[in-house]
Parts: C-alpha cells; sequence; structure tokens
C-alpha cells in the first residue's frame, strides 16, 4: 500500500500544471540580510530564502508555498492557482514537494511561529509560558538600580539581650562585641545584627571590649579579666576575680586593667600572667580604665586621685590630687590629660601639674552648688562634656571656655563620640543625639526604649550603642 501511495504521488508530480497566460514572469527575489533562524528543511529538499517585507512579488509559475509564515493574525497568502481555482472545481492534486511539506507543517508551523515572535519582540520564548501568552507578565530586563538614599538618623538593625547593655561596643574586622548585664559578651556581625557566639562569663560586664590580633580581652563585674577567642568566643585564660568595671587596654602585648581591689595590673597578653601591680593610696578602687600614651599609664581611682605610672615598670612619675572623687576614665590630647569628677581638670601630662579646671553649671532649683561634669571627649580642639542634668558642653581644650552647650532632656553619663564634624551624645531621655560639632544644633535624634548609658562607637557610616531597653542599635550615620 506504501508503494502504490507513493506511484501515484510520484505521477502527479510529473503531470504539469497549466500556466495561468496572465501571469507574468517570475522575478528573482533578494535574500534578507539578516534572517531568523528557521527549522531545517525535509531531508532532500533545499530550503528556500525567507520574503522580505516588501509587497509580495507575482506568483511563479511552481506551485511553492511562502516560505515565511504569515504575520498574527493576518489572511494566508494564496497562490495564482487557488485564486484561479473555481469554487465548484476540485482541488488540485498536491506534488510531492507539497505532500512532504504537509507532513511536516505541524513542526515548521510551531518553529515558524516562535522564528516570528523572535523577529517582532527581540525576545526567546516558547508558545503557552506566561511571556508568550501575556506579554505584560514578561520579566523585565535587568538593569542597575540606584542605591537608596542615605537617611541619618535610620536603625539599620537591633539585637535584643536580656538585660541592659551599658558596655561600649568595640567593632573589629566586621564584628561587633559588646557586653550585657544577662552576664554574656556577644559578637555579632557589624553589618546584618546576626549573632556568632555569645559567651556567660556568669557575671554582670560593664566593661567594653579590647580586640588585639585574634584575642578579645574584657573585664566582668566579679569574676575577672577574660582573653576569649575573637572568632570562637572560647575562653583562653582568666586573671584575677575581682570586680573590673572598665575596659582594659592592651599595648604591646600587655594588658593593662584596674579593679576594685585597689590594684592597677599589667598583665601578659598571651599568657595572662601578671607582670607587675600598683597598689593605690589606701586601697582605692580602679573604677575607670586606663590610657596608655609614650609609655606612661594614665588611670585614676577613688582615693581621689589620677596617677601617671611607667608602663614597663609600673613605677609612680607623678600623682594629682582630686577634690571629688573620679567618676571617668582620662583622655590624654596633645600634651594635657582631662579628667572629671565634679570639674573638669587639664592636668600637664609630662609634670602632673594643672593647666585649668572648670565647674559645672550651677544648679537651678537645688540651691547652692554645681552640677557635676562627666565623661570627656577631646577632638579637633575642643573637649565635649556631659552633666549630671542634661547638657553637653563644648569647651576650649587649650583655655577651657565654652562654646556652646546642648540641651537634652536628662544626664549626659557616657563619653561621647566624634566623626566627621558630628558630636553623637547619648542621654538619660532615651535618645542619641546628633549635634553639629561647631555650631552645638541638633542634626538628628533617635530613640530607644530606655535610657543611655553605653557610650557610642562609630565605624564607617554606622553608629553603635546600646540601651537600658536590652538592646544593641545600629543607626545610620
Amino acid at each position: 500500500m506504501p508503494d502504490e501511495v507513493d506511484r501515484l504521488v510520484r505521477a502527479k508530480a510529473s503531470t504539469p500544471l497549466p500556466r495561468n497566460p496572465a501571469s507574468p514572469p517570475a522575478r528573482a527575489e533578494a535574500p534578507t540580510p539578516t534572517a531568523p533562524d528557521l527549522p531545517a528543511a525535509p531531508h532532500g529538499a533545499t530550503p528556500e530564502p525567507p520574503r522580505p517585507p516588501a509587497a509580495p512579488a507575482a506568483p511563479t509559475a511552481a506551485d511553492t508555498p511562502p516560505a515565511t509564515a504569515p504575520a498574527l493574525h493576518d489572511e494566508p497568502t494564496r497562490t495564482a492557482a487557488q485564486a484561479a481555482q473555481r469554487p465548484d472545481d476540485p482541488p488540485p492534486a498536491l506534488s510531492r514537494r507539497s505532500a512532504l511539506l504537509a507532513l511536516t507543517g505541524t513542526a515548521a508551523a510551531a518553529g515558524i511561529a516562535v522564528a516570528v515572535w523572535k523577529t517582532a519582540d527581540g525576545r526567546s520564548g516558547s508558545a503557552g509560558s506566561p511571556s508568550a501568552l501575556q506579554p505584560s507578565a514578561r520579566k523585565p530586563s535587568r538593569t542597575t538600580s540606584p542605591p537608596a538614599p542615605r537617611k541619618p538618623g535610620r536603625e539599620l538593625w537591633s539585637f535584643r539581650t536580656d538585660d541592659e547593655v551599658k558596655s561600649k561596643p568595640t567593632i573589629a574586622n566586621g564584628v561587633v562585641y559588646f557586653g550585657s548585664n544577662d552576664n554574656n559578651v556577644y559578637a555579632l556581625d557589624a553589618a546584618t545584627g546576626k549573632k556568632r557566639w555569645s559567651l556567660d562569663t556568669g557575671s554582670v560586664v560593664y566593661s567594653a571590649s579590647a580586640v588585639v590580633g585574634d584575642l578579645l580581652y574584657v573585664g566582668t563585674y566579679l569574676n575577672g579579666l577574660y582573653a576569649v577567642d575573637a572568632a570562637t568566643g572560647k575562653k583562653r585564660w582568666v586573671f584575677g576575680d575581682g570586680e573590673v568595671f572598665w575596659s582594659p587596654v592592651v599595648v604591646d602585648n600587655v594588658v593593662y586593667v584596674g579593679s576594685s581591689d585597689g590594684h592597677l595590673y599589667a598583665v601578659d597578653a598571651v599568657t595572662g600572667k601578671k607582670r607587675w601591680a600598683f597598689r593605690c593610696r589606701e586601697n582605692g578602687d580602679v573604677t575607670a580604665a586606663p590610657v596608655v600614651v609614650n609609655g606612661v599609664v594614665y588611670f585614676a581611682s577613688d582615693d581621689d586621685h589620677l596617677y601617671a605610672l611607667d608602663a614597663r615598670t609600673g613605677k609612680r612619675r607623678w600623682a594629682f590630687p582630686i577634690l571629688d572623687g573620679v567618676d571617668s576614665a582620662p583622655v590624654v590630647a596633645d600634651g594635657l590629660v582631662y579628667l572629671t569628677s565634679s570639674r573638669l581638670y587639664a592636668v600637664n601630662a609630662a609634670t602632673g601639674k594643672q593647666r585649668w579646671s572648670r565647674a559645672g553649671a550651677k544648679y537651678k532649683n537645688m540651691g547652692t552648688g554645681n552640677r557635676a561634669l562627666l565623661a570627656p571627649t577631646v577632638a579637633d580642639g575642643v573637649v565635649y562634656v556631659g552633666d549630671s542634668i542634661e547638657y553637653l558642653f563644648a569647651l576650649d581644650a587649650t583655655t577651657g571656655e565654652q562654646r556652646w552647650a546642648f540641651e537634652t532632656e536628662s544626664s549626659v553619663f557616657a563619653a561621647s563620640a566624634v566623626a566627621d564634624g558630628v558630636v553623637y551624645v547619648c542621654s538619660e531621655d532615651s535618645h542619641l543625639y546628633a549635634v553639629d560639632a561647631r555650631t552645638g544644633k541638633k542634626r538628628w535624634a533617635y530613640r530607644t526604649g530606655a535610657g543611655l548609658e553605653s557610650s557610642p562607637t562609630v565605624a564607617g557610616e554606622v553608629i553603635y550603642v546600646g540601651s537600658k531597653d536590652h538592646a544593641l542599635y545600629a543607626i545610620q550615620t
């Protein structure tokens, strides 16, 4: 049977069709320069080039189907033989070429449809896909969006602990380290706020951390000084068992830290072994962090003295008496040591002689006396110092003359941070303020859920600060 069909098809194909007398001679067609890829022609047939988008040429004598598919929703093209055929005439016999093309018509039409879509739309796709049936649902081309506008004072993230956060954050190698009153030291990813590790020290952690190399050093309220692997949080060693309120300082592989047992210690940073210890008068507690500058350790004690010791030997160089006790860490800048009690003192770092001092503002409604000045910060020739009621003052570092005062709504206990012409100050009114360093005008304020006693830390365009609402915050500067 297949041989009989093939014989009939060959017989019909060998019979020439009558030529239409009105048909003009066939015209040669110019190939399209950038034709889309079409499906391969059937085996043994030669594919024809597609027609250009110009007006259709007159049909040739050969009954050949069009090489390109018609545009969607257009009427199909008719050949000259089809146009001359009367409605009551029987349909003309198919040529062998037409019969073979008909057998692959479905696949060819599908392929040509894809090619036409590529040409018209400039995209690739397949019939039945959402992008083919619904042009509005097609995936947009990839573009680069502009960065989000920088908004100072915007919260980037916050991390909640189980108690108040009063320690100053430390940022090192993309990690923020801080302590909490829930007895833990935390390490968070500085960009996202995700916890990397936490270490339970068994005691409240007021101390800021010092990170040097692969070790973190931090004091605890009751359990001494810890050395911890900064990457994993694993404890390396512990020194002492007294109260270490403030942060240790690490210089030349020596950790300097004060204790409530009346001593300042120098501890080997690798082994945790004591190198030397200095005993304060009357066993006065060392309740503020030391500072080491040019081989000298400066620190204060509640025995009412500011001390200067040789950093290598622990021998005293001088002691400066303070009238009303000490409540903050000293700051050294331009050959002067700045320290607060009820007053702000500027002391010669080499000799221990007073350069100047400044009392706080007078109380308004509490009779006689002056407000205590607290926690100095020095930057660009200016001392920034808070007071026990509501103000942040800016004073000339050389003379002590006041430049401006910024009013908050409560006490300013913590030392401020200064970066790029802005002073960041924390207040017990629960706000972190950004203040213009030159004019004292407020730029913005961010409110947390409770008072702030943590000194802020600026790293890049982010400021980190702890709150008594149990959280650490990352704020856009």
